[in-house]
């Protein structure tokens, strides 16, 4: 009988795990609770200071392809994420079109700017020493990446349990140009 309990709790769960598998790579971001935006939302309004001295704000998104990234370098998932990031960023610069920008969630300049310089990153940042902007899109989770298309709608987002490869990244970007 304990053979019998055994072998269907084991059954039981791996129909559980595997289920979890395929879901996780549809990145429906059904699970994701803690987002103010989707897909299919506009951005929100925002503004922020880069640290390249230019501002940024929604307004000057419109005509751009955009991904707007979240994050904070204590954050090991953001740890993973942003080299996938910046490589994107390094792919699509060159097109005028396009924009990335990095908004800091409760993270000084200082440390910002020491983290990219020790893990080569050239993303523009915004360093944010509250939650402020970040409670327009989010309540929780970090790293979030919102790409928009050149009407501010969000087509594509992800959150730490769906951090993207970097083709999964980049075919998000090609979308939003179509």
């Amino acid at each position: 009988m304990k053979t019998s309990n055994y072998i269907k709790f084991i059954i039981i769960m791996t129909t559980i795990i595997c289920n979890g598998c395929i879901d996780s790579h549809e990145n429906d971001n059904s699970n994701d609770t803690y987002s103010l935006v989707n897909v299919g939302d506009s951005i929100p309004n925002f503004s922020v200071k880069l640290s390249d001295g230019t501002t940024c704000t929604k307004a000057m998104l419109k005509n751009n392809v955009s991904v707007i990234v979240f994050f904070n370098t204590d954050c090991p998932d953001c740890q993973n994420e942003l080299p996938v990031i910046n490589a994107a960023y390094e792919s699509f610069k060159s097109n005028a079109d396009f924009k990335i920008i990095a908004i800091a969630r409760e993270e000084n300049a200082d440390s910002i700017k020491n983290y990219w310089k020790s893990h080569g990153l050239s993303i523009p940042y915004s360093p944010q020493t509250d939650r402020t902007i970040y409670n327009e899109f989010a309540t929780q989770r970090i790293p979030r990446i919102y790409i928009s298309n050149k009407e501010n709608i969000v087509i594509s987002k992800f959150f730490d349990e769906e951090i993207p490869a970097i083709s999964t990244l980049e075919s998000a970007i090609k979308a939003a140009y179509k």
